[in-house]
């Protein structure tokens, strides 16, 4: 059974974390995520919202999760199975 977390800068990520930190980084908005996702778009928004806490950027502007997503894109598509 594959493991459903990863360790990215330190802090453990689900699986779901990861689709949604991944798809920040390829610039989807949070209704594309939540229809690729089939979940909802509040549940989306409170994910990135954890997320942003989760890797202290709250006050780094409204690109800074997409650009965290772009750093460890690789990682995260590796975890995924996307490569």
């Amino acid at each position: 059974m594959p493991n459903p977390f990863i360790i990215i800068r330190g802090h453990l990520l689900s699986k779901r974390e990861a689709e949604i930190l991944l798809d920040c980084a390829l610039y989807l908005s949070i209704a594309q995520t939540a229809d690729k996702l089939c979940i909802s778009f509040r549940t989306v928004q409170k994910h990135r919202e954890n997320l942003r806490l989760k890797f202290e950027l709250i006050n780094r502007g409204p690109h800074a999760l997409m650009l965290f997503g772009l750093e460890v894109k690789k990682e995260l598509e590796e975890f995924l199975g996307k490569t």
